[in-house]
């Protein structure tokens, strides 16, 4: 929770809210040529189906999630920096906690 608190102070993590999909979670990440945005959609009962194939591995459970609530896939989570990644681990951890 302290890595959840601390990335949403420094500006990592943006809660926002969107009329037509309700709360939604914004990750703010590094990249070479400047940053760029993850955005988290809100978790469905058809993500918590799909999360059933992501098998027992903790990680891979945490990326296979991300993957799927931003759109992007597991391989795309696992290729963001170590800073960005443990950012992206613990809401992930968060999530998992609500599945």
């Amino acid at each position: 929770m302290g890595r959840l608190q601390s990335a949403f102070m420094q500006g990592k993590l943006e809660l926002s809210e969107d009329t037509e999909n309700g709360f939604f979670i914004k990750q703010h990440i590094k990249k070479k040529n400047g940053k760029d945005t993850i955005t988290y959609k809100p978790l469905k009962g058809s993500d918590k189906v799909k999360l059933e194939n992501a098998g027992n591995d903790p990680t891979a459970r945490m990326h296979y999630l991300m993957g799927i609530l931003s759109g992007y896939g597991q391989d795309a989570i696992g290729k963001l920096s170590a800073g960005d990644l443990r950012v992206t681990e613990a809401l992930a951890g968060f999530f998992i906690v609500l599945v």
